[in-house]
């Protein structure tokens, strides 16, 4: 019984870490896509490309 349930576990295990790393892709393109929508609409005063900062990625991992 024990070798039928461990596949079934990998599985499972496999499907949540596909899970966690779409969702944090997601929210990495979610916060560029915010940071570029306020560099279009001059929210930002630089005139640097709207990049995630360092802290932000951190964060995120």
């Amino acid at each position: 019984m024990y070798e039928k349930k461990s596949p079934s576990l990998f599985f499972t295990r496999l499907v949540v870490a596909l899970l966690i790393i779409v969702l944090l892709s997601g929210m990495t393109e979610v916060a560029y896509i915010a940071a570029s929508y306020k560099d279009q609409n001059g929210f930002k005063s630089t005139g640097q490309k709207a990049t995630i900062p360092h802290e932000t990625l951190h964060r995120l991992k």
